[in-house]
């Protein structure tokens, strides 16, 4: 495939060098998209699959109490219904509440306690997933 020049007298060495050069080496091809890999399919009688790396989070911080308490229930409960052993609840560190010091955080624990059939342990989250602002809930399993 020759391009077509309007001159082929033209002076500039270098320009028509890299003409010659894109006649002998046209520019690659777009490829086709290659196709993703089936999704595996769960069968009802195998092993359930792993659980994820990280466990769910739900971001609590900022918000008011009733609201927030909402959001929460709704969370573990469906978390709880999905087998998930445990989430992570961010409540915030309450820096900003007052005098009367975290709102969420309290408030989370006090929901924690009046539902036992939902949450088997609450703690404070290790740095990496949040330290002092957050909580890691562990669910009760749901058989």
């Amino acid at each position: 495939m020759r391009r077509q020049r309007d001159d082929d007298d033209d002076s500039d060495p270098i320009h028509r060098e890299i003409l010659e050069h894109l006649d002998q080496n046209p520019p690659p091809r777009d490829r086709e998209p290659t196709p993703a890999a089936p999704i595996a399919k769960k069968s009802k009688s195998g092993p359930a699959p792993p659980p994820p790396v990280e466990p769910p989070r739900l971001m609590l911080r900022k918000m008011r109490r009733e609201p927030a308490l909402e959001r929460l229930s709704t969370f573990v409960r469906y978390h709880r219904h999905r087998g998930t052993p445990r989430v992570v609840v961010v409540v915030g560190r309450g820096r900003r509440s007052g005098e009367q010091g975290p709102v969420i955080g309290p408030a989370v624990r006090k929901w924690c306690d009046q539902h036992p059939d939902l949450v088997l342990d609450i703690h404070v989250a290790p740095p990496s997933q949040g330290g002092d602002g957050a909580l890691v809930l562990h669910l009760v399993d749901d058989d």
